[in-house]
C-alpha cells in the first residue's frame, strides 16, 4: 500500500467513526446555552418550557457547526454545512419568532407560539437524534468496494458540451421569443408558463454546461486555475444565470443553488477554495435572499422604480410588501414558523373539521412531477392543494391556492401527522451518510465528482422543500449533465491507488 492508499484508507476508519466527540458536545452546549440564557434575560416571555427541548435542538445539530468551525469536517461536508444551516433553523429562528412577537403572513394569528414551537421543538429534537443515528448507520465503502472509475475523455466531453449548449441555448431562445424577450419573460408569472417546464427542464442546464467545459479545458491550464480567472468566470455564471436562465422568473432558490454547484465544481475539479471565501459567499447570499425577495414582489417594475425614486427607496419598497428582516430571517431561513403552525392546526382545529391525511399521496404526485401535464392531466390532489387547507383555507374562498414549502417536516404531517417526523428525519441521514461517503470513496479523477454538488444541495433540499420541488430540481439541474457526462467518460477498472478527492477537500 503506496502513501496515498494508506492515508486515505486511515481517514476511511474514522470519518465515519460513531464515537462521541465530548468536546464538540460541550463547546455547542456552551454556545446554545448561552444564546438561550441571553434570551431569558432579555425578556420574560422566554421563561417557558418551550426553550429547553429548542436549545436541545440546537446542541444536538450544532455539533456538526462546531465540527466545521475546528475544520473537523471537509469544507463542503454537508454534515458541517447543514450543522451551520441548522443551527439558524432549528434554534435561532424560533427564539427570533418570539422575540419579535412575529405572526406568519396571510395566516390566522395565534396567539401564544411558545407552547407549539415547544411541541414542535420535541418533535425536531427527536428527528434529529434520528438523523444523527440513521446517518452514522452508512459505513463508508472500502478502497476496494469501487469497482468502477468514470474516465473522462476531455475533447469528446467538450464535443457534447458544446452540442448541449447549443441544444438548451436554442431552448432558451424560444422562451424568451414566446413571451416578448428578456423584459417579457420576467414579467411572467406561474400560470403563464404552465406547460412549458419540459422546456425549462432543458434550457435551464446552459449554464452549468458552460461552467463544465471551462473546468474541463482549464484543469491542466495553470494560468486559467489564476483566482483571477476564476473569479471572473463565477461572476459571468452567476450573471447568465440571474439574467438568462431562471433568475429572472423570481426563483432566488434555483440561483443559489446553482452558485453552490459552481463552487463546489470549482472546489472539488480545480484547485482547493479558501475557507474564508466561502464565509464571504455566505454572506452574500444572505444579501441575495434579501434583496431577491424584493424583486419577486416587483419583477421588472423593480428596475424602473429605482431609475425613477432612486436606490433609497428600497427600503420604502420593502416596507410596502412585508420584506423586512423578520420575514427573512424567520421564513425565507426557516421552515420551523410554518410547520409550528399546521402541528397547531391539525393538532387543535382540524380534528374536528373531518380532515383527512394525504396517506402518502403527496409523495407520489411528487415524484410524478417532472412529467408534463399534457401526458398526465389529471393529478391527484398534492401538497399545494392540501397545504391551503391545513394553514390558509381563506385562500380557498377566493378560489386561491398557498404557495408556501412545508419542507421535511411539514410535508411528514400533512400525510401522516406528526409521528411520521422521525421518521422522515431518518430518510434525511440516510441521504446524508451516503452523500458524505461518496465524498470520501470517489477518486480525484472520477468525471461523477462533477456531479456531487448536486447531491450536496439535495441534502439541504431534503430538509427544507417539498418532494416535488426536489425531483423537479434533479431533473431540472442534472438530467442533460449527466447524460454528457456519460457519454463523454469511459468505464475502468479503478486502481488501488487511486487518489481521492478528500486530498483536496
Amino acid at each position: 500500500m503506496n502513501t496515498t492508499t494508506a492515508k486515505n484508507a486511515k481517514h476511511i476508519n474514522t470519518f465515519f467513526l460513531p464515537r462521541i466527540d465530548m468536546s464538540s458536545i460541550i463547546l455547542a452546549s456552551f454556545l446554545c446555552l448561552t444564546v438561550s440564557i441571553g434570551f431569558i434575560f432579555t425578556s420574560d416571555k422566554f421563561i417557558h418550557w418551550f426553550i429547553i427541548p429548542t436549545t436541545l435542538s440546537g446542541i444536538v445539530i450544532g455539533v456538526d457547526a462546531v465540527n466545521w468551525v475546528r475544520k473537523r469536517v471537509p469544507l463542503f461536508d454537508p454534515r458541517g454545512l447543514l450543522g451551520i444551516f441548522g443551527l439558524h433553523f432549528f434554534f435561532l429562528a424560533p427564539l427570533l419568532h418570539i422575540a419579535w412577537d412575529y405572526q406568519l403572513l396571510y395566516l390566522r394569528p395565534m396567539e401564544d407560539w411558545r407552547t407549539w414551537f415547544g411541541y414542535m421543538s420535541i418533535l425536531n429534537f427527536v428527528g434529529l437524534c434520528v438523523y444523527n443515528i440513521a446517518r452514522r448507520w452508512i459505513k463508508p465503502y472500502s478502497q476496494n468496494r469501487l469497482q468502477t472509475v468514470w474516465r473522462l475523455n476531455p475533447h469528446l466531453a467538450l464535443i457534447g458540451l458544446y452540442f448541449g449548449m447549443l441544444f438548451t441555448g436554442l431552448l432558451q431562445f424560444l422562451i424568451f421569443w414566446q413571451f416578448g424577450g428578456i423584459e417579457g419573460f420576467a414579467r411572467t408569472s406561474p400560470q403563464d408558463v404552465r406547460g412549458w417546464g419540459w422546456i425549462f427542464t432543458f434550457s435551464e442546464s446552459f449554464p452549468l454546461l458552460l461552467l463544465f467545459a471551462f473546468v474541463v479545458f482549464a484543469r491542466d491550464k495553470p494560468l486559467l486555475r489564476s483566482w483571477t480567472v476564476i473569479g471572473i468566470v463565477i461572476v459571468i455564471f452567476f450573471a447568465i444565470r440571474l439574467v438568462f436562465f431562471g433568475g429572472l422568473s423570481g426563483s432566488r432558490s434555483s440561483t443559489l443553488y446553482a452558485m453552490i454547484w459552481a463552487v463546489c465544481v470549482v472546489h472539488f475539479y480545480l484547485r482547493p477554495v479558501p475557507r474564508q471565501l466561502v464565509h464571504f459567499g455566505i454572506a452574500l447570499a444572505i444579501v441575495f435572499i434579501y434583496l431577491g425577495g424584493l424583486y419577486k414582489s416587483y419583477r421588472a417594475d423593480l428596475l424602473q422604480i429605482i431609475q425613477d425614486e432612486g436606490i433609497q427607496s428600497i427600503p420604502r419598497l420593502l416596507d410596502e410588501v412585508n420584506r423586512g428582516v423578520e420575514e427573512v430571517v424567520v421564513e425565507d431561513f426557516g421552515r420551523v414558523s410554518v410547520q409550528t403552525y399546521m402541528l397547531y392546526r391539525l393538532t387543535e382545529e382540524l380534528p374536528y373539521e373531518n380532515f383527512e391525511y394525504a396517506h402518502g399521496r403527496t409523495y407520489l404526485v411528487g415524484l410524478l412531477a417532472p412529467i408534463p401535464s399534457a401526458i398526465f392531466p389529471d393529478r391527484p390532489t398534492g401538497r399545494v392543494e392540501l397545504g391551503t387547507i391545513v394553514i390558509e383555507p381563506d385562500a380557498l374562498l377566493y378560489g386561491g391556492l398557498s404557495s408556501r414549502i412545508y419542507a421535511l417536516a411539514g410535508e411528514a404531517m400533512l400525510n401522516f401527522g406528526w409521528p411520521a417526523i422521525p421518521f422522515m428525519f431518518g430518510i434525511w441521514g440516510l441521504i446524508v451518510g451516503l452523500v458524505c461517503r461518496w465524498l470520501i470513496v470517489i477518486p480525484y479523477d472520477d468525471t461523477r465528482i462533477l456531479l456531487l454538488p448536486m447531491l450536496i444541495v439535495l441534502c439541504f433540499l431534503f430538509l427544507t422543500a417539498d418532494l416535488d420541488l426536489n425531483v423537479i430540481y434533479l431533473v431540472r439541474q442534472g438530467l442533460v449533465p449527466i447524460v454528457i457526462l456519460w457519454f463523454a467518460s469511459r468505464k475502468e477498472p479503478l486502481e488501488p491507488s487511486s487518489e481521492t478527492i478528500r486530498q483536496t477537500a
